[in-house]
């Protein structure tokens, strides 16, 4: 079924500023009180157009405090008082499908838009979006509910082109998808790409160019990260500093498992992606599938043709991480993955040599 016929639009939005207040969210009530304050609060000239929900996945709010929300208006001049504050959303590719009715039946609409995406094989960014299109009444009425896509296809592009010029990423790169195309071409299409880069790529560009395609990790838990690793190098070691931070990571959610340092190495096992199919699962298989992420791999684990270096599109993760904590530049080596029969997905982050 075609996405018009779900009901289901491609939008491309270009970056908005916004004001916004970041708390944790309990109930659909409280999505309402967020955005009378702001009603309240911000001047009705500077509201540009209907209020938001930016639902993080990827937190560090404490589970008791409810679902981490960013609740705000697109405004034309920034606005910052007290818990309001103003910043640029980037740009994005989304899927958008517009519930009608009741709140509390808006899960029905999303399921269609999950269902879709899923078997599409969509890649997602780590937050989900929703615009009440009526703000007076986030109870109800219209809600505009976006997936918003990680567009592995374009990212793949930009960094053949970037680490080996535009003339060889133009003999690598497969002719673009169209938004609608279909599982099995987006996994050809990223297959096909990835073995011609293993001609022309060294080992070092092509770990470069595929683990810059990774996921987006929230650059909120990354800055603390930052911090408590600055903070402990005034007294410690380095390696003692990536400890401290280890042991902070441990008491954080955000991070799920945390690594395990073994001298100048970093173990990274990433939990399943699903772990009550991997718990229940009584063949390898089984479990490989319920462990993987990758939702356009996912179900051809199999597959002897797809490389192995599609995986440092996951190492890319953990390297936005240390990247980000150390401000030096971090290689990540795979260690295990379901791609070549493990039953889960294991990293080395190696600590660098002349670590600060």
């Amino acid at each position: 079924m075609k996405m018009d016929e779900i009901g289901i639009t491609y939008k491309s939005i270009h970056e908005t500023l916004v004001a916004s207040i970041r708390t944790g969210i309990k109930s659909s009530k409280d999505i309402t009180k967020t955005v009378e304050q702001l009603n309240t609060s911000l001047p009705k000239k500077i509201i540009t157009g209907p209020a938001f929900g930016r639902t993080n996945w990827i937190s560090s709010l404490p589970k008791d405090q409810g679902t981490d929300m960013e609740i705000g208006f697109p405004v034309s001049s920034e606005f910052n008082m007290g818990n309001i504050k103003s910043r640029i959303l980037p740009k994005r590719e989304v899927l958008s499908i517009i519930h009608t009715g009741p709140v509390d039946q808006k899960h029905m609409t999303s399921k269609k838009l999950w269902e879709y995406v899923t078997k599409k094989g969509f890649i997602s960014d780590e937050f989900i979006m929703e615009f009440y299109l009526d703000s007076n009444n986030p109870q109800g009425n219209e809600i505009e509910i976006q997936f918003i896509i990680h567009n592995w296809q374009e990212l793949f592009t930009q960094h053949t082109e970037r680490v080996l010029g535009s003339d060889i990423a133009t003999t690598i790169n497969p002719k673009p998808l169209e938004v609608e195309a279909a599982l099995e071409a987006r996994l050809e299409w990223a297959k096909k790409a990835i073995i011609k880069a293993n001609c022309h790529a060294s080992e070092v560009e092509t770990y470069d160019i595929l683990s810059s395609c990774a996921h987006v990790f929230p650059s909120e838990p990354i800055k603390k990260m930052k911090r408590t690793y600055e903070i402990a190098r005034e007294n410690m070691t380095p390696l003692a500093s990536i400890d401290h931070v280890l042991a902070m990571m441990t008491k954080d959610r955000a991070w799920g498992d945390t690594p395990i340092r073994e001298e100048n190495v970093l173990i990274a096992t990433k939990n399943p992606a699903n772990r009550e199919a991997y718990e229940k699962a009584t063949t390898s298989a089984e479990k490989r599938r319920a462990a993987c992420f990758c939702p356009v791999i996912r179900n051809s684990l199999d597959d002897a043709d797809i490389p192995k270096e599609y995986c440092l599109c996951s190492a890319g993760w953990f390297r936005r991480q240390w990247e980000g904590a150390l401000s030096q530049p971090v290689k990540v080596d795979i260690l295990k993955t379901v791609l070549k029969g493990d039953e889960v997905c294991q990293f080395a982050i190696l600590i660098p040599e002349n670590l600060k």
